[in-house]
């Protein structure tokens, strides 16, 4: 026999199989414990979502327009290098409406102003306002504190294929709701309107500079007919109730029955589920505890005997 070979004693070789027979067996020694974690826990979930309010949600399906300005595009382009030596943009898309208005809803400005102006404050902070109107980290950092709350209440989204728009707000108030909805589709077109108002001004400006250096009298005629355009645009923009869209669906006030959420049925199931998981962790769990003081002693004796 080699002698370099030591002796394992038999207390060190474990056998990797499960045994079913002996983990069903701590789950029933533990199943008073395991049903009462459960029941506590589904009750204490189903008061909860009891208490929870009820959320609803307004929402407005829009279509993107774009001005008419295949005759603006035409006479900007037949300039050509003119325009670009005199830092004039003659042409490219219009400006993407749902882009446009998802940055303005990702501006704390913006939307801290709009709160501000129609006092939504109390609308959106509810119970908490009262306490916040005091506090001094809330009135320095007014701004933050308001996007982060109305964030979480309004989405926006583009269908790919029909590139239509929805704007929706969540809230408990089901017409605050929709007023918010409202609103915000005012603010979002006055806005928008306001930048390409001020684009076709700085647009006119130049073209007036650049007509009154050339003595070219075709180049005057087009730069003419140009200017004219853009005042024709300018116009017609101001006329527009909502500049870069148009309301396919009106927002309304859901119905009482009509809430997104709380998902009371699947907060529920949840909790239920992972109770009972957990309930029986904690069996295996606690079963292991109680049994390492019987384990050492057979070690202690095996090592005593060897």
């Amino acid at each position: 026999m080699d002698k370099n070979i030591k002796y394992q004693p038999d207390y060190f070789v474990e056998e990797d199989e499960i045994d079913l027979i002996e983990l069903f067996a701590v789950i029933w020694r533990r199943k008073i414990m395991i049903g009462a974690i459960v029941l506590i826990a589904s009750i204490l979930s189903v008061i909860i979502t009891i208490n929870m309010d009820n959320i609803y949600e307004s929402k407005a399906v829009l279509k993107p327009t774009a001005s008419d300005s295949s005759k603006l595009s035409s006479l900007m382009g037949s300039l050509g290098g003119l325009a670009s030596l005199a830092g004039i943009s003659v042409g490219g898309e219009s400006e993407n409406i749902y882009n446009a208005m998802q940055n303005l809803l990702n501006n704390q400005e913006f939307i801290a102003n709009i709160i501000k102006k129609y006092h939504f404050e109390k609308k959106i902070f509810e119970d908490d306002y009262d306490e916040l109107i005091n506090d001094e980290e809330f009135k320095q950092n007014y701004k933050y504190f308001v996007y982060k709350k109305v964030s979480d209440m309004i989405s926006i989204n583009q269908d790919k294929k029909s590139n239509y728009i929805t704007l929706s707000v969540q809230h408990k108030d089901p017409a605050f709701a929709k007023k918010f909805v409202e609103i915000l589709l005012s603010e979002l077109s006055e806005k928008i309107k306001q930048t390409e108002l001020e684009n076709i001004d700085e647009k006119i400006t130049n073209f007036k500079q650049e007509m009154e250096k050339t003595s070219d009298i075709t180049l005057k005629t087009k730069l003419a007919e140009v200017i004219s355009s853009l005042i024709q645009s300018k116009v017609i923009s101001k006329a527009q109730k909502y500049y870069g869209f148009t309301i396919i669906s009106e927002p309304y006030v859901p119905d009482i029955k009509d809430k997104v959420k709380p998902k009371r049925a699947l907060i529920c199931i949840v909790a239920f589920v992972t109770s009972f998981f957990m309930a029986i962790f904690l069996a295996f769990f606690l079963e292991f505890i109680k049994n390492i003081p019987e384990e050492k002693k057979k070690i202690l004796k095996g090592e005593s005997n060897a």
